[in-house]
């Protein structure tokens, strides 16, 4: 008589196809989705004034003013108010300031 029940490690590999598409899955959709999400978020903590910036409805403007999570954008001369979740991406960073301190070469002596 056949048994009904497999045994214990049959039922291990009668898992195994399922366990294995888990992986794949995961290895495919999941990580790459939690990469781009926390590269995201990284890009949103780094944003600064004077970025040019695209919205998730597709405008594209400068940061002038910034706040802990909203930030004014403006675009064609309108200022916009908006959250920052709602930014897509950077196009360009804004300069670094400048220095206040003069780069002075120091004078060479001429005398002989």
């Amino acid at each position: 008589m056949k048994e009904k029940f497999m045994s214990g490690s049959g039922a291990l590999l009668g898992y195994l196809p399922l366990i294995l598409v888990f992986v794949i899955f995961y290895f495919l959709v999941l990580r790459p989705q939690a990469r781009q999400a926390q590269e995201h978020r990284t890009m949103l903590g780094d944003l600064n004034k004077g970025d040019t910036v695209v919205t998730l409805g597709g405008i594209r403007g400068e940061i002038v003013k910034l706040n802990e999570d909203t930030l004014v954008l403006t675009s064609s001369d309108t200022e916009l108010l908006l959250e920052k979740s709602a930014i897509s991406s950077r196009v360009s960073v804004a300069p670094a300031p400048k220095s206040r301190v003069s780069k002075k070469t120091p004078k060479k002596n001429t005398k002989k």
